[in-house]
């Protein structure tokens, strides 16, 4: 049986038909069915173009599997002759950077007397250039390119060559020629010096006139040009003395001047040249330059004390001219501030004068306090404050009459005149100190004690001047402990009672009396703040005053009785005594017992019954002090 082989292959776009090798019976051939797998697979698009390189086959392919690589050759410029970029699996070409370098051409020497200027490299397609130093010429191309050919690298044009700038011949001059190390040949830097020619006797027939020597130059460094004209060979000239109006001529009075000589003119008093004051004898018997002219002008203007003016240079002003005035700093114009030069020759209007600048005036007062004014209230003015007695200054003591700028102003404004401060005062122990108001001159504190304690002192002080100070005027008072005292006599307290001799304020006492004493008031008595017993101590009294005043009086009267009856017998034996007559008086003195507290009483006694009036108890005695009978 004979056998067909089949072979089938088909890629499109995305797709790869897998290839199928079929050994196939020949009579079977057309019975046969064939079945193809179909494969979808990635692909890296076409790649980039490469200036440095080409591919070495050509396709036409956009679409290339994964693995697939494409052989590249670098292009005659370059270095290195084939290379291959691979479709990677991130469907992307491997990279062909920096394969192929570029190829460069040589560096080529500064030409001689010149340079090559090399601006970036010398690589194929780069660009040269070429300068000559001062004083030459280039000769040839500027420039030269890196070119290839075939497979090499070139300049494509030679280097030049820098030649020295010439000159034409220097221009010739009548009467007159030049000198030069080279007649032939004037290059760059050439200089040639000219000369005028002389009689048959070496004598002197003519005088050159402009700059004796011109030398080779160039503009443009390429085309050589003479620095100046030539000077000329002019034969000898005079002049003839130049005269100005109203002008003066200072040189040397001669009737002819020679070539080159000057003559030098000034004004005559009030009078301004314009134009040069030195001319100079020229060729052609001409002076030169123009000859000035003497005008009428104003002598320089005023001077004023602290200001200028300007223009301030000048020794001369012509009619019409104007000058203006300032002032020093510190000072104001008073008057034009410009002035005009009049054809008369003076100046109008009147000068201006600078004045003192000046603060306002000081209006401000200073409360507890006084303002000294200087004079006048001109720049350095001091204006002085001054606190009355017991202030003190706060702020600046004096103000300045300054400049600010332009303007004059009072460097400080007014301070403040504060009453001094005499400090809080010590509180004094056991009692406190009341502030009022403060403790500035003039105010008062109060002291007071605590409770139980009595102030021994002033109870204020006030904060007064004392020289240029200020202090309180008394010491801080004493607090002492209040005391209270019992009397030292107190009839009827019970002996055993505790009796101290000295109470403090808010100490109590309970008094008891004894017996056959009642007690009078109450029992309880306190010790106050003001050395008083409150309420106040109550006393003891007797409780058989009574009958002991009663029978005080009744042996009183049994005393007295035999006194007057003695009296009665003595009188009835007395001659013509009338026996009738009454006891006129008795006296008796009664003296209480000492340390009773009972006042002495006098009684008195006649013919009517004693009796006894006001008696507070008391012990005492009786006795009889005198007797008179008719």
């Amino acid at each position: 049986m004979g056998f067909d082989t089949l072979k089938y292959k088909e890629t499109r776009p995305g797709v790869t038909w897998a290839e199928t090798l079929l050994c196939l019976p020949k009579n079977v051939k057309n019975e046969l069915e064939l079945s193809f797998t179909v494969n979808d697979m990635s692909h890296c698009n076409t790649p980039d173009h490469f200036q440095f390189a080409k591919l070495k086959i050509q396709t036409n392919e956009s679409e290339f599997p994964i693995g697939t690589s494409l052989k590249y050759e670098c292009r005659p410029e370059y270095h290195r002759k084939s290379f291959s970029i691979t479709c990677l699996q991130n469907l992307t070409w491997s990279s062909a950077k920096d394969v192929c370098k570029r190829k460069s051409c040589n560096t080529p020497p500064d030409p001689v007397n010149g340079v090559v200027h090399i601006d970036t490299d010398t690589q194929f397609g780069s660009r040269i250039n070429f300068s000559c130093n001062r004083g030459y010429q280039l000769i040839g191309h500027s420039a030269a390119e890196c070119i290839i050919s075939g497979s090499t690298v070139f300049w494509d044009s030679e280097p030049p060559i820098c030649e020295r700038i010439r000159c034409g011949p220097p221009p010739a001059i009548a009467n007159g020629d030049f000198i030069s190390t080279n007649r032939e040949y004037f290059q760059y830097g050439t200089v040639v010096t000219y000369r005028c020619s002389l009689g048959e006797r070496r004598q002197k027939l003519f005088d050159l006139v402009g700059e004796p020597s011109i030398y080779c130059t160039s503009e443009d460094n390429r085309v050589g040009i003479w620095s100046g004209p030539p000077p000329q060979c002019i034969a000898p000239n005079k002049c003839t003395p130049p005269v100005i109006e109203n002008g003066i001529r200072m040189s040397e009075n001669k009737s002819l001047f020679s070539l080159r000589e000057s003559v030098r003119f000034r004004c005559q008093p009030g009078f301004a040249m314009k134009g040069p004051s030195t001319v100079e004898c020229q060729a052609q018997n001409k002076w030169g330059p123009k000859l000035p002219s003497c005008s009428r002008v104003c002598q320089p203007p005023p001077e004023v004390l602290h200001g200028k003016h300007t223009p301030s240079h000048r020794n001369n002003f012509s009619s019409g001219q104007e000058v203006f005035y300032s002032c020093e700093p510190g000072y104001d114009l008073r008057g034009a501030a410009s002035l005009h030069c009049m054809p008369q020759g003076d100046w109008s209007p009147e000068a201006p004068r600078c004045a003192v600048k000046s603060c306002a005036a000081f209006l401000d007062q200073l409360p507890n306090g006084h303002v000294l004014f200087p004079l006048n209230f001109h720049l350095g003015a001091k204006v002085s404050f001054i606190c009355d007695e017991g202030f003190q200054l706060k702020g600046s003591s004096a103000s300045y009459c300054i400049l600010v700028g332009t303007k004059s102003l009072w460097n400080n404004s007014v301070p403040v005149c504060e009453r001094k401060s005499c400090g809080k005062p010590p509180e004094p122990f056991n009692g406190m100190v009341y502030i009022n108001t403060d403790t500035r001159f003039g105010s008062t504190v109060n002291y007071s004690c605590n409770k139980g304690y009595r102030l021994i002192g002033s109870p204020s002080a006030t904060c007064l001047l004392s020289g240029i100070d200020v202090t309180w005027d008394k010491k801080a008072p004493i607090c002492e402990k209040v005391k209270c005292s019992l009397p030292q006599i107190m009839n009827g307290i019970k002996k055993e009672l505790k009796i101290r001799k000295v109470y403090h304020s808010g100490d109590n006492v309970t008094l008891e009396c004894e017996d056959g004493y009642t007690l009078e008031g109450s029992p309880w008595s306190q010790c106050q703040e003001d050395d008083l017993w409150d309420p106040p101590l109550a006393i003891c009294t007797s409780r058989t005053s009574d009958e002991l005043i009663a029978g005080m009086f009744f042996g009183m009267i049994l005393l007295i009785l035999p006194v007057i009856a003695s009296c009665l017998i003595i009188l009835k034996h007395k001659k013509g005594n009338n026996t009738d007559e009454n006891l006129k008086e008795a006296v008796i003195h009664l003296h209480p017992k000492e340390g009773s507290g009972v006042h002495p009483h006098t009684l008195q006694t006649n013919q009517e019954n004693i009796r006894g009036h006001g008696f507070e108890p008391w012990s005492g005695k009786m006795e009889y002090v005198s007797e008179q009978c008719d």
